[in-house]
């Protein structure tokens, strides 16, 4: 495969153009990595993983970060991820995104079931946790985030009564590096988060 690239040159005359063919192979790193924030971990690895030693390095080194939200991945992906390619990059993970809604190839269970334990995350910074609406899928998810930063929690009902979402509450400001949380739910009460009782010491 070939690139064509334009180079604009400046001397005493003006800018010079000049065009330069490149092979895929000869591009430099900052650039691969570029080309590879824009594929899913599932197409990088079918398109590079294997091709030639210099590829392989480049996906397993620690400046390639990777996403995986399971919005976005069949279960038959989700199976070759975890047999071939999770052990590999679990410490280049950084943002996993895991959801029980309508739209959603794999389920949080799903994913639990083929052995992912979120401590092993070691450079998880952000949790993204959509439509789960089930209190002890919660549970354990927070159960398992001492490493998190960052977590998200958008329209998971975890409201059954004032003493699950207090419960709930507690948890996520026990996670003891946790510095940012975003809550996008509707409180049913205006009085819920005054009677928490941790207070966090990271935020």
């Amino acid at each position: 495969m070939w690139f064509y690239f334009t180079f604009l040159r400046n001397n005493r005359f003006g800018f010079i153009e000049t065009r330069r063919k490149m092979k895929f192979e000869e591009l430099p790193n900052e650039l691969l990595f570029n080309i590879f924030e824009f594929l899913n971990i599932i197409d990088l690895f079918r398109a590079f993983h294997r091709l030639n030693y210099r590829l392989d390095k480049l996906i397993f080194s620690n400046k390639q970060k990777y996403h995986l939200d399971s919005r976005s991945i069949s279960k038959h992906d989700l199976e070759i991820m975890c047999q071939d390619y999770l052990s590999v990059i679990i410490n280049q993970i950084n943002f996993l995104r895991l959801s029980d809604g309508d739209e959603t190839l794999v389920s949080s269970e799903l994913l639990f079931s083929r052995g992912f334990i979120l401590d092993q995350f070691n450079h998880l910074q952000l949790l993204s946790l959509y439509h789960i609406h089930s209190l002890n899928r919660i549970y354990q998810i927070l159960s398992q985030c001492h490493h998190l930063t960052q977590l998200s929690l958008t329209k998971c009902n975890f409201w059954h009564n004032e003493k699950d979402f207090q419960c709930i509450i507690n948890n996520i400001w026990s996670l003891p590096k946790l510095i940012y949380c975003k809550l996008d739910y509707n409180l049913p009460g205006d009085r819920l988060l005054i009677q928490i009782s941790n207070i966090s010491l990271s935020i």
